[in-house]
């Protein structure tokens, strides 16, 4: 069924006034029950921002500064176009997909959990080992070589945990026999 045109000024203001509220509309679309399941759930699920939108642009610019990172490297490794990448980088994301986000964040190599937490401003959880390290009264070089420091002693850790239950779960049960 196609658009109707209205022409008579009830009309045009029905339509106006139902536009303004579909735009500035803060939830998404609660699909009623008489539309049919597909369709109730084709549509993608987006993420509306409301207070500044601050933590979004300010993780895409975090990651596309690092070495041999850019807009487009990221537009093009997840198949996001450059300019909408930078639009959320000098605008934040008011609404973004959260297939958007996945996309990011596999395209990055990161932590979905990390970028859905970036698109839904919410704050960076706090590491009291490295806030320890920036608030001694070190150069920025040393600690700069401190935290790489606790980050691969974390990775060994992270992989001797590893070994150690692929150990374990490679011995036979001593209860099943």
């Amino acid at each position: 069924m196609g658009q109707r045109a209205t022409t008579t000024s009830t009309g045009l203001a029905r339509a106006t006034r139902s536009y303004k509220r579909k735009l500035h509309r803060e939830t998404v679309r609660r699909a009623g029950r008489s539309e049919c399941f597909r369709r109730r759930w084709s549509e993608p699920t987006v993420i509306y921002v409301m207070a500044a939108p601050d933590a979004w642009s300010a993780y895409l610019r975090r990651m596309t500064r690092r070495p041999e990172w850019s807009v487009a490297r990221l537009a093009r490794e997840s198949g996001i176009a450059r300019s909408r990448i930078f639009s959320w980088i000098a605008e934040g994301a008011e609404s973004i997909t959260i297939r958007s986000v996945y996309a990011i964040a596999d395209a990055l190599g990161e932590d979905r959990a990390d970028a859905l937490k970036a698109a839904g401003n919410l704050p960076p959880e706090r590491d009291a080992e490295v806030d320890l390290i920036l608030a001694s009264n070190r150069t920025d070089a040393q600690k700069a070589a401190l935290i790489e420091r606790l980050m691969l002693r974390r990775e060994e850790e992270r992989q001797r945990r590893l070994k150690d239950l692929e150990f374990v779960l490679e011995e036979p049960d001593s209860a099943a026999s």
